[in-house]
């Protein structure tokens, strides 16, 4: 997991899967190419021209997918420059303390939860408050050190709800604070899903490799559902439905809850 110096857990997992997952679309594409020549060689070799002719219409295929291809790995590069522009304007909401970008910092924030809840909402949501995160003292006012800092309501229970208090009434954990301790666990969950992402497709290209990935198996989304492919520009608008290459595949197991 991705953490800073003072070990507050980052968002950079969420480029990083972008980053890797440029390289896993460009990696299938390779490793379908070369099986799709092997096979027409061997097609060939044993006068199988039915199949040659299947094998050759497959590569044809595979050159017209490689232009498209290009383009979204392009795409997606550019994509990355945001997401690391989000990084640096959301990670100071772990800080405890008073920022100038409030709005622009909570905006980023939010572009990662949205897509974490999409991905792992029942984790997310299991997280409860203990009764010392109602303290006064968890908070700090983001107006500054002459507004005083408010109690937490106490029918709000779980960290998502804590977090649209916090925004509403312009509020942040103080460092080491029950309330601060239960926002990062909801960035170390967040995080999980991606991490088991990255996995995957580090694990595919692995087996790319050493020769033993099913190629030609139906596409796999990235995340969990559907949903998460019309929510996520990067694995969605941005990534056409090849008709040869397939998605990354979708991390293996059950992840660990809170």
């Amino acid at each position: 997991m991705s953490t800073a110096d003072d070990n507050t857990p980052t968002f950079a997992d969420f480029t990083n899967r972008l980053k890797v997952y440029n390289d896993y679309i460009k990696a299938l594409a390779d490793y379908q190419k070369s099986l799709a020549e092997l096979e027409l060689k061997r097609a060939e070799a044993a006068a199988q021209w039915e199949k040659v002719r299947v094998m050759e219409a497959v590569l044809r295929q595979l050159l017209r997918d490689f232009e498209n291809l290009r383009r979204v790995i392009a795409r997606n590069k550019a994509e990355i420059e945001k997401m690391q522009a989000r990084e640096r304007l959301a990670l100071p909401l772990l800080r405890g303390r008073p920022i100038a970008t409030w709005s622009q910092s909570w905006s980023a924030f939010d572009w990662y939860l949205q897509r974490a809840l999409l991905e792992s909402a029942d984790d997310l949501y299991a997280i409860q408050l203990s009764e010392k995160a109602y303290d006064t003292a968890n908070f700090v006012n983001q107006r500054g050190k002459d507004h005083a800092s408010k109690p937490l309501p106490r029918d709000i229970t779980h960290v998502l709800g804590m977090i649209r208090w916090m925004r509403e009434e312009k509020m942040l954990p103080r460092m080491g604070s029950e309330s601060h301790r239960a926002l990062v666990q909801l960035v170390r969950i967040m995080n999980e899903t991606v991490q088991a992402t990255i996995a995957a497709m580090l694990k595919a290209m692995e087996d790319m490799r050493k020769g033993t990935f099913d190629a030609w198996k139906p596409p796999q989304l990235l995340g969990v559902s559907d949903t998460s492919r019309r929510a996520n520009v990067e694995f969605s608008a941005r990534i056409p439905r090849f008709r040869s290459l397939g998605n990354a595949p979708k991390p293996s197991g059950k992840r660990r809850g809170p």
